[in-house]
């Protein structure tokens, strides 16, 4: 059975040969371990065989990851990736400050209605938020001039996934509302703004599932094997309350859009989700992520997620990643024979880190491979 085929049994719930491995490589941790000095970003784009090559080489299902635009900071993959006529919606960027290691920026959007303007710190891999667009009282009009999904190029992509074959499983992470939003207005903001003016925070939301819902639907023509919606935001602990009544009802939205495509789809929350797993696993997704354990900011028991929902939904997460940089492979045989037998019987599982790797031996990652091999056959 091929990478691509096993892991996407598993995420349908079914039991391939075994249960599959992946983990999410941060850019910085690649970048050193495969001595690149260039744009990784650009030399991925040129060769998908260069991420593809080294995960084969340690043992793991190779995974591809790509990106939807998130404004401000989720930019440069998609703008490596996507081609589109900014029309209405033209951005102007401008650097304030240059040192060694990142620039600071000044991204302008300009439409017909008025502006928006954020300040990023980017890195090579890496951006930070230093002014969020939506601080101001930017109105909430002005993002009817995004792109349209539709007129948008993707053949990028499509090329892409083709050139990866079978050899690997492509994800394409669209943000969810409350992602979205927080990326748009800062999260203690939005948090004061469900209290102080929850009719703004609902029309907000309104505006980004319908967009997302489009770009869901146009993704899925590239042959992608699977949509994830990012909710990272929901792990900050929010109330199981406000998670179905505010952000699922908007979220299901664009969940409905990525079913009718017969995409799978998987619904992304880091930090703490355990009483939202069940919410999560009715409203129609094939897979839940990332299941992080208390050990990484989470609160999830994997052995209990797998009771509670994993008749009804795939999971994919709970390894302690942290552990790879431990070099001790009892550490990492331990942790990763405690993954399997807490959620592969039945299949329907993926063994994934619950966050990226930033630092890992070779041969960490290939005593993982070896117990996952060993032991998580059915």
């Amino acid at each position: 059975m091929n990478s691509q085929l096993r892991i996407k049994t598993a995420l349908s719930g079914g039991k391939p040969d075994r249960v599959p491995l992946v983990n999410v490589f941060s850019l910085p941790y690649l970048q050193s371990r495969l001595g690149m000095r260039d744009s990784i970003i650009k030399a991925f784009m040129e060769n998908p065989g260069i991420l593809i090559d080294f995960q084969e080489q340690v043992g793991h299902d190779p995974l591809i990851n790509l990106y939807w635009p998130q404004e401000p900071e989720i930019a440069v993959w998609p703008e490596a990736m996507i081609r589109w006529d900014e029309g209405e919606w033209h951005v102007a960027e401008t650097v304030t400050e240059r040192v060694e290691t990142y620039r600071v920026i000044e991204r302008v959007i300009h439409t017909p209605r008025g502006s928006m303007t954020s300040v990023i710190r980017r890195g090579e891999c890496q951006n930070w938020v230093l002014k969020h667009p939506f601080e101001d009282d930017t109105p909430l009009e002005l993002l009817d001039y995004r792109p349209a999904p539709a007129s948008m190029d993707l053949s990028a992509i499509q090329e892409y996934i083709q050139a990866a074959g079978d050899r690997a499983f492509s994800v394409m992470t669209i943000p969810g509302v409350w992602q979205e939003a927080c990326a748009l207005r800062g999260l203690d903001r939005l948090v004061c703004d469900l209290f102080d003016r929850k009719e703004w925070v609902l029309e907000l939301l309104e505006r980004l599932a319908d967009y997302s819902a489009a770009a869901a639907q146009r993704v899925a023509e590239t042959g992608l094997d699977c949509i994830m919606i990012n909710e990272s935001y929901v792990g900050m602990g929010m109330s199981p309350e406000t998670f179905e009544d505010v952000i699922l009802p908007f979220d299901k939205q664009i969940i409905d859009a990525i079913k009718k495509t017969g995409c799978l789809c998987s619904y992304h929350v880091c930090g703490k989700s355990a009483r939202l797993l069940k919410i999560i696993a009715g409203s129609g997704v094939d897979a839940i992520e990332t299941l992080s354990p208390p050990e990484l900011a989470g609160d999830v028991d994997l052995a209990a997620a797998k009771e509670e929902v994993g008749q009804q939904v795939a999971l994919w997460g709970g390894f302690n990643e942290r552990v790879l940089a431990s070099r001790s492979r009892d550490a990492i045989a331990a942790e990763a024979r405690r993954c399997l037998a807490a959620a592969a019987d039945g299949g329907g599982y993926v063994l994934r880190g619950s966050g990226q790797v930033y630092e890992a031996m070779d041969d960490a990652l290939m005593e993982l491979a070896q117990v996952v091999q060993e032991h998580g056959v059915y």
